[in-house]
């Protein structure tokens, strides 16, 4: 999908962000062609994967033929979307580019619900990776950061801030 809630200025995706979900059917198709060709991982991502409203049997038929699953997701959404389909997932990365001082995300709410989700999958000994963008606006909270993955036991992937798709027009953050 290149859908998302959240719409941060820094993403990647494009301003055309009419919604559109590859169909399900397809979708399983192409995973079954890459299963076939000998793929051993698919990573779910978009836009935001837990908008599309078959997931949770995307997931449930890429896990049955055996191949690692990931998903990267920004956690805007009720935890049951979760709930349903954890167990499909082997690896989560939950992309919150900063943490609530200068997070991007339209309210406090949608940051809440990405450490929630962090909260719950420790408790589920999940494993998963924080996603942060690092550009000047954000090194200053580096040490926030770090107690933050310490403290719901993740690690970090660090993306390096660059102006192109959506963001073209930043130059710097």
């Amino acid at each position: 999908t290149n859908d998302c809630q959240i719409k941060c200025p820094y993403c990647y995706m494009g301003f055309d962000r009419t919604p559109k979900f590859m169909p399900t059917d397809y979708a399983i198709d192409i995973i079954n062609k890459l299963s076939d060709l000998g793929v051993f991982e698919i990573r779910f991502s978009g836009g935001e994967p837990f908008l599309h409203d078959d997931l949770n049997k995307i997931a449930q038929h890429t896990k049955s033929l055996g191949l690692f699953t990931s998903i990267t997701t920004n956690g805007g959404y009720e935890l049951d979307k979760l709930r349903n389909v954890e167990g499909s997932i082997d690896k989560f990365h939950i992309s919150i580019h900063g943490i609530i001082q200068i997070n991007s995300f339209p309210s406090r709410r949608f940051y809440e619900m990405a450490i929630e989700k962090m909260r719950y999958l420790k408790s589920k000994n999940k494993g998963f990776r924080i996603n942060f963008i690092l550009a000047r606006s954000t090194e200053s909270y580096l040490e926030e950061l770090v107690a933050l993955a310490h403290e719901v036991s993740a690690s970090i992937n660090f993306f390096i801030y660059r102006p192109f798709g959506r963001n073209s027009y930043l130059k710097e953050v």
